[in-house]
């Protein structure tokens, strides 16, 4: 009797140890997706922004700093106007947000589309949304960081053609 008692005792330890191990592997599986579904988020909303920003007409200096203002907000909550408005993640704010226009960054005006590869000729306007550097990054907060740690997202860039 004496040994059957001490193989459930080694039992119990047994389970104990791989439900400790199989918990772990869950919580960084599950933290995984998360940073995954939160970059794919960030990457919707700076395309998000940058179609914003290249169908508005920015024609004077007025319109030029508002329409990047909304386009930053856009990538911030989804909405030209973020005023009560919870973000699509936490910890996002216009600070994430880089927003280059045509109008205000002379190298990308006027990009010359020429040669035998392509049957379009002349020129177009484009419009850069960056979320993280050169802005602030975004940093994704774990809720398990003993498994997973916090994580910086590099800068996710969206250029788009904007319409002359």
């Amino acid at each position: 009797m004496n040994t059957r008692s001490k193989s459930k005792g080694a039992a119990a330890v047994e389970m104990a140890l791989i439900t400790m191990l199989l918990v772990t592997t869950s919580l960084g599986v599950a933290e995984l997706g998360r940073a995954i579904h939160y970059y794919d988020t960030l990457a919707k909303q700076a395309r998000s922004a940058a179609r914003y920003l290249a169908q508005r007409d920015s024609t004077t200096p007025a319109l030029q700093v508002q329409t990047r203002t909304q386009a930053a907000n856009v990538a911030v909550c989804g909405l030209a106007n973020c005023t009560g408005i919870t973000p699509v993640l936490p910890n996002l704010t216009v600070a994430n947000v880089s927003v280059q226009a045509p109008e205000n960054v002379a190298a990308l005006g006027n990009i010359s589309v020429s040669g035998s590869v392509s049957p379009f000729y002349g020129t177009m306007d484009v419009v850069v949304v960056t979320i993280g550097p050169p802005a602030t990054a975004y940093q994704f907060t774990s809720l398990a960081s003993f498994v997973i740690p916090n994580i910086t997202f590099p800068s996710i860039s969206v250029a788009m053609p904007r319409p002359l």
